[in-house]
C-alpha cells in the first residue's frame, strides 16, 4: 500500500512539474504564434473569431 502511495505522489510531483515547466515554456511560444498569426493577416484572424 505505501509503495502504491510512494508510486503515486512521484508522479503527481513529475506531472505538476512537467505542467509548470510546460506552463513556462509553451505558454510564452503559444503567444508569440497567436501574436504572429494577427499581425500577418488580421482580417483573417477577425474573421474567425466572429
Amino acid at each position: 500500500m505505501t509503495l502504491y502511495i510512494a508510486v503515486s505522489l512521484l508522479l503527481f510531483l513529475g506531472g505538476l512539474t512537467l505542467f509548470v515547466i510546460g506552463s513556462k515554456v509553451i505558454y510564452p511560444l503559444y503567444l508569440m504564434f497567436i501574436e504572429q498569426k494577427v499581425i500577418s493577416n488580421p482580417t483573417k484572424f477577425l474573421k474567425k473569431v466572429k
